[in-house]
């Protein structure tokens, strides 16, 4: 699927739960061959740090 290649797309997450499946997200536009870039708030951080 390249519906996305080419496409700049910008991630902004904060600490909710949202931010597990911001990553599911994010991986998907990835392998749809989109240029993802994630800005990630500290309690973001923390939080994917906690489920590694």
């Amino acid at each position: 699927m390249d519906a996305c290649k080419g496409k700049k797309i910008v991630a902004g997450i904060c600490g909710g739960i949202a931010v597990y499946k911001a990553a599911y997200i994010v991986s998907k536009l990835a392998q749809a061959r989109a240029d993802v870039h994630v800005i990630m708030t500290r309690t973001a951080r923390e939080r994917t740090q906690q489920g590694a």
